[in-house]
């Protein structure tokens, strides 16, 4: 099951509390694909532990949350990134077929939004960043088709869609820069970190 996951980042030192949410809405699957799909949503609290039956990958929100503490390591430790900026969400699919889901990670916040659209990391199963795509408004749409034996991506920049294909190493980092799509994407197609089904709320 593919779900999406909203999850507060929580500072270095703190440890992770969480109350579980109920499952949300069915995702939308690739025409064809006959296995379930279901979201299931939750935010961070501290008032109990989270579950493991919470996550479809329990290891990827420890995962997600180690990346995110690495990658921003320095602008988390001089104060620059506010607590609405660290909240996020995450939604797990296989993009290169190897039968380990990547996780898809969608940022918010002043720190990581601007006028264009957001930040999204691709991450692999273990948390090992793969493409920081920026300037995107959710959400994402998993494509049918495939370049280099990964999954293309529609991306939506500035009110406009835009397919970002895999170039042996990463995504491209700026969907705004790429050709404008022919079409829009099929309704069929795979929404991940659909807005529609995000509860994100401030960490604190």
């Amino acid at each position: 099951m593919k779900r999406l996951i909203n999850i507060a980042l929580v500072s270095m030192g703190i440890s992770v509390y969480a109350s579980c949410g109920q499952p949300g809405e069915t995702d939308q699957q690739h025409a064809g694909d006959s296995s379930p799909s279901a979201t299931e949503q939750a935010t961070v609290a501290d008032s109990a532990t989270m579950p493991d039956s919470a996550y479809s990958n329990t290891g990827a929100i420890v995962a997600t949350q180690a990346a995110l503490r690495m990658i921003y390591a320095d602008d988390l430790k001089k104060g620059l990134i506010d607590s609405a900026s660290r909240t996020f969400s995450i939604f797990e699919t296989d993009l290169n077929n190897d039968g380990k889901s990547e996780i898809l990670v969608g940022l918010s916040g002043s720190y990581f939004c601007g006028s264009g659209g957001c930040t999204i990391l691709v991450l692999s199963s273990e948390g090992k960043p793969i493409s920081t795509i920026t300037v995107t408004e959710p959400p994402l749409i998993i494509a049918s088709t495939n370049t280099n034996g990964w999954k293309d991506l529609f991306l939506q920049s500035r009110g406009k869609w835009h397919l970002a294909r895999y170039d042996g190493k990463k995504y491209p980092s700026n969907p705004s820069v790429l050709p404008v799509a022919k079409e829009a994407p099929a309704a069929t197609l795979t929404r991940a970190l659909d807005p529609d089904h995000s509860k994100v709320k401030p960490l604190f």
